[in-house]
């Protein structure tokens, strides 16, 4: 979802929402740097992209870049553990339209309470509504089946993916596509920058 086009997507997310208990979040992050390093990164055609990035990384406490990196690419980029509280803070509230996405973690009482804590974030702190990728694992679907329709249900974003990339939606042609309904004509907020981890 990062990579393809290198991050020149409105469909592309933004923000990863963990459970900050979640014992597997620091393996996870470990594991989705490993799978950049083998992405070769590609052309930052897009005006500005350097920019955007170097603004994201003025205001970003830890993060990491994997692969090459020049005057014509840029590396994937990961900022990770941008505090939830910092609801100011710009990978809340722009789009960082290059290759790279930040992650921030939630407290919660266990699975059900995250589904609702991580609806509330996603609804009244990050910018854009255009659409949302939810990922959870088939066993925790399972056990917690209520929670997760609910937070599918709850979540104002156009399109949702669950287990599944939201640009499904737009490939397919037939599936809604575009911001939550709602938003005034002078901010239709369609940009893409949420994802949801379980």
């Amino acid at each position: 979802m990062l990579t393809n086009n290198d991050g020149f997507n409105c469909l592309t997310p933004r923000v990863i929402v963990t459970h900050a208990d979640w014992p597997q979040r620091q393996e996870f992050l470990e594991e989705f740097g490993r799978q950049l390093k083998q992405v070769p990164t590609r052309l930052a055609y897009y005006p500005g992209a350097k920019s955007r990035q170097e603004k994201f990384l003025a205001s970003a406490q830890t993060f990491e870049k994997f692969g090459l990196e020049d005057d014509t690419h840029m590396a994937w980029t990961v900022i990770e553990n941008v505090p939830s509280t910092d609801h100011a803070n710009i990978a809340f509230n722009q789009e960082a339209w290059c290759s790279l996405i930040t992650e921030t973690a939630l407290p919660a009482e266990g699975i059900d309470d995250f589904c609702t804590v991580a609806t509330k974030f996603c609804n009244e702190v990050l910018w854009g509504t255009l659409s949302a990728n939810v990922l959870v694992h088939p066993r925790e679907m399972r056990a917690h089946r209520e929670a997760v329709d609910s937070l599918v249900a709850e979540l104002e974003y156009g399109s949702i993916g669950l287990n599944a990339w939201s640009a499904a939606s737009l490939a397919l042609s037939t599936p809604v596509w575009g911001a939550y309904p709602g938003h005034p004509p002078t901010e239709i907020q369609s940009g893409e920058r949420k994802s949801t981890r379980l």
